[in-house]
């Protein structure tokens, strides 16, 4: 099976009719089965080698429809097969829709046939059926979408079928009319039965009622055609094709699968987040600054998603807690009455800032402000230390009430680090992070610092803390214009007024030559 040349030749003498985007679609029983559609529903198993035709022509096969076109020199490609699914429930149920009006059914691989057209209501002719989708749910339950823009009546047109198609009934009526009205997809969600999307000509709408009624999802998303959906069911996101080329992903959609009327009547509802993967980030092989087709990444982390009947009267604080119950993080909440959502980035709390009291010795340009203090410039940002892979609360307070919810965060499936060795690997940056803090606490206490006094403060704090402690108070004082600057001479500093041994001197210049980081 290929595509022949047909420059100059009409469509009724050719084998096969091709429209430009004849369907593809592999089968959710065997993937290794692909079916096509040109007026034959065509049928591989081998990965293309080798087609079978498992149907007759399935469209009306009008010759006046299949001519020379007269504003191109191909040919004009009516009757032809335009949508095609199989059910994901029932081995065999083959739904084929045309793009001259035409719907048909077989629930025996393509051995016998059954057109279903004359069932729907009211259905007028030389509409394209430009979407099928069988439920997941019910095998004899279908929907689909019918475009007549091209007749001049461009109303949408939904329909569903419960009994394989012997009956049908309208379940758009409610979708707003219009010059760019008309449908061209529905999907029927994964999780939610009922729950189900539709793109039109220029809008995305949701019903949580299997279409009783709809109401916009079009949030940031252009006014664009949406020809196509798909659901990302690992990670519940909706992706959408408009036309044009275009790509849209609306993310985590688990607060649209989780709403009931009973959320509605809630005053305040945490929704059971999806689990936050602790993804490694990896650097781009090549990118263009100005580069046109560059997507933009969701926020990094865990989304909380929560409901609010009525704006609160308080601020919304978000609590995250580890597996022993412990504070590790303090969120701001958004108060819009509705689905609100924040996002954590599964990090703990930044380390403190660190307040310094003086100009530098050599820039008394750079002024402490009006607070009495300047902030540490020069020396690298704030540790935040990223969780672990484990189990987690978020709880959240609005009004005087509190929800808790269980997340779960997963370890980067493509890390060769083991959860063990993460856990140890957090375990020693929250050591490093509590002894920084220590150390600022100790710094914007005091305006100067005795560096004899730096064996007594030993014992209490790690060795490496008392390097920060040191290295902050010169720049605090204006010995030093930077952390860098002072750590270049701190083996001179402790051989003198430390009295380090020799060992430490080379874990310092380690860490001068690079070959012992922190991240």
């Amino acid at each position: 099976m290929w595509h022949d040349w047909v420059e100059g030749d009409e469509a009724a003498d050719l084998k096969y009719r091709w429209q430009w985007t004849y369907p593809i679609a592999i089968s959710p029983h065997n993937h290794n089965k692909i079916y096509v559609g040109s007026q034959y529903v065509h049928q591989t198993i081998d990965g293309g080698h080798s087609w079978i035709i498992i149907s007759p022509d399935l469209s009306t096969n009008d010759k006046s429809k299949q001519q020379k076109s007269d504003v191109q020199s191909g040919p004009l490609y009516g009757c032809c097969i335009f949508a095609l699914a199989e059910s994901p429930l029932e081995d065999g149920q083959i739904w084929a829709g045309t793009n001259d009006g035409q719907l048909q059914i077989t629930r025996d691989g393509g051995a016998h046939w059954t057109n279903v057209t004359r069932n729907i209501p009211d259905l007028l002719p030389w509409g394209t059926v430009s979407n099928i989708e069988p439920s997941r749910y019910d095998a004899g339950t279908c929907y689909i979408t019918v475009d007549f823009h091209q007749m001049n009546n461009r109303d949408p047109y939904v329909y569903k079928t419960t009994d394989y198609g012997k009956s049908w009934k309208l379940i758009s009526s409610d979708i707003p009319r219009g010059m760019l009205g008309y449908a061209h997809c529905i999907r029927e969600d994964p999780v939610h039965k009922g729950l189900l999307y539709l793109g039109t000509e220029n809008a995305l709408y949701v019903s949580f009622n299997d279409g009783a009624a709809w109401m916009p999802l079009q949030a940031n998303l252009p006014h664009a055609p949406v020809h196509w959906m798909a659901v990302q069911e690992h990670f519940n996101d909706l992706a959408v094709a408009t036309y044009g080329r275009g790509f849209w992903i609306l993310d985590d959609i688990t607060p649209l699968q989780q709403l009931t009327p009973e959320v509605l009547k809630s005053d305040v509802y945490l929704f059971p987040p999806r689990p936050a993967y602790r993804f490694l980030s990896l650097p781009w092989p090549m990118s263009y600054a100005d580069d046109q087709s560059a997507g933009q990444n969701p926020p990094y982390g865990a989304s909380i998603n929560y409901y609010l009947k009525t704006t609160p009267k308080s601020d919304v604080k978000i609590y995250i807690l580890d597996d022993k119950g412990q504070e590790i993080r303090v969120l701001d909440g958004t108060k819009a009455s509705g689905i609100n959502r924040v996002w954590w980035d599964l990090r703990y709390e930044q380390t403190k800032e660190v307040k310094l009291r003086t100009s530098p010795i050599e820039a008394p340009h750079v002024v402490v402000g009006p607070k009495g203090w300047r902030s540490l410039v020069g020396a690298g940002s704030p540790i935040k230390v990223l969780v672990a892979p484990g189990a987690y609360t978020v709880k959240i307070h609005v009004d005087g009430q509190e929800f808790t919810q269980n997340l779960t965060v997963k370890k980067d499936p493509n890390s060769a680090g083991s959860e063990a060795d993460i856990q140890a690997q957090v375990k020693l940056l929250l050591k490093v992070r509590d002894n920084l803090n220590n150390l600022v606490d100790m710094i914007n206490k005091k305006k100067e610092f005795p560096l004899a006094s730096c064996r007594q403060l030993g014992e209490n704090i790690d060795f490496f803390s008392c390097l920060y402690y040191a290295c902050f108070s010169w720049v605090n004082r204006g010995l030093h214009s930077s952390i860098a600057s002072a750590m270049i001479e701190l083996p001179d500093y402790l051989r003198k007024l430390l009295g380090i041994d020799l060992i430490i001197i080379n874990i310092i210049k380690y860490i001068k030559e690079g070959r012992y980081e922190f991240e």
